[in-house]
């Protein structure tokens, strides 16, 4: 939109020129149904399996670990599915504060008595605390799940995830990240313990809305006996663990926009750290000394492209969004998809019991300049006077 300034790239981000080039053939005259038997069928699977390969390359897996869906909800909820109806699963350790996805399946499963939950608890900077997870993850008394997101879509705050999983993979305990936010900053063919699942969703990362990507560990796939359940039944696509027609466009999207990232990846988290780094150093001169910066006091926990801040509520933050809307900068107060309405952050309440604070969550991009940065500034101290 012409004049307007986007700060929210954790909500979603804008398609990349050279991805939509990729896509638009399959849009055209590569329209063909991948199930089809016929010369278009045949140039549809060609291509949607070559898709696959390149994203397994790109990841460092193989491509029967590699699941194509319509992004990170339907993963999250497919996930959970898998562990509990056909891994046996009945106890998960996580955290309070994931993403809505992730709580509402952790509640849905133990509302219907199949699971136990137990949560990590949460400290006043925002993170998960960990000091016991190997103790609790001894007790073999029911088979468990770890689930803790690698980025907090709120906080941005990491969770260190290759540790997590050597724990995890030492008891023989199952290992589920949330990667919705971090697949497009860390490149994942290099990590050297993997989560045994991990999803992605290609708008997060410059591709396109409604196609993501889920990862399932061939061990987990090799269990004897063992039929994996799919959230979707139907036609039987994607090896059975997804049913219905192949969004053949999105996710040949999904992967160009991924490879678009990782080739690009060491100098946009440079661009990426630079700014956040001005962002912070700015916002420290508007702000109140009793506004929290998550990650400020831990920036080895902090992510490259999420500053999110705990501000005092009062008259003028609780309008905060809309006065930046009536200034024509967009950003955001905690998870987008999870509500239209300027409701506030559950996870703030979970932060500070004790308090009422208003969550500010700026997210930066590629194509961020300083110059927007300085133009917020400006429109930030007017607000707050």
């Amino acid at each position: 939109m012409e004049n307007h300034i986007y700060f929210d790239y954790a909500a979603t981000t804008p398609l990349e020129p050279t991805v939509l080039s990729a896509m638009m053939p399959y849009f055209k005259e590569r329209f063909g149904n991948p199930s089809s038997i016929h010369s278009f069928g045949r140039n549809a699977r060609a291509a949607l399996d070559k898709a696959r390969a390149e994203l397994a390359t790109l990841l460092n897996t193989s491509s029967s670990e590699i699941f194509f869906n319509s992004g990170g909800t339907e993963a999250i909820n497919t996930v959970f599915k898998i562990a509990i109806r056909s891994l046996g699963v009945k106890r998960i350790i996580s955290a309070p504060i994931e993403h809505p996805a992730t709580l509402q399946s952790i509640n849905y499963w133990v509302n219907q008595q199949h699971v136990v939950v137990d949560f990590l608890p949460v400290n006043a900077q925002g993170l998960v605390v960990l000091d016991n997870l190997e103790a609790m993850i001894q007790d073999d008394s029911k088979k468990t799940m770890v689930v803790l997101m690698h980025i907090n879509n709120e906080t941005g705050l990491i969770n260190d995830i290759e540790t997590i999983a050597t724990l995890c993979q030492k008891y023989k305990v199952i290992f589920f990240s949330d990667t919705v936010q971090s697949i497009a900053h860390y490149n994942f063919g290099q990590l050297r313990h993997k989560p045994d699942f991990y999803v992605g969703s290609a708008h997060k990362f410059y591709g396109p809305k409604g196609s993501g990507l889920m990862y399932v560990n061939k061990n987990l796939l090799l269990e004897k006996g063992i039929r994996l359940q799919p959230l979707l039944y139907g036609g039987g696509q994607e090896r059975n663990m997804r049913s219905g027609t192949e969004n053949l466009p999105g996710i040949i999207g999904l992967v160009k926009a991924l490879t678009f990232v990782y080739e690009n990846l060491e100098q946009y988290e440079k661009h990426l750290f630079s700014c956040k780094s001005y962002f912070i150093k700015e916002l420290r001169k508007i702000v109140s000394n009793d506004t929290v910066i998550f990650g400020e006091q831990t920036p080895q926990y902090a992510n490259s492209n999420i500053i999110s801040l705990a501000l005092p509520f009062n008259e003028r933050t609780a309008m905060l969004l809309y006065s930046f809307d009536i200034e024509r900068i967009a950003c955001s107060s905690g998870s987008a998809c999870s509500s239209g309405a300027n409701k506030g952050s559950a996870m703030m309440k979970i932060i500070y019991p004790e308090k009422e604070v208003v969550l500010l969550r700026i997210s930066i991009g590629i194509h961020t300049t300083l110059d927007e940065i300085n133009q917020f500034m400006i429109a930030f101290k007017n607000i707050l006077l």
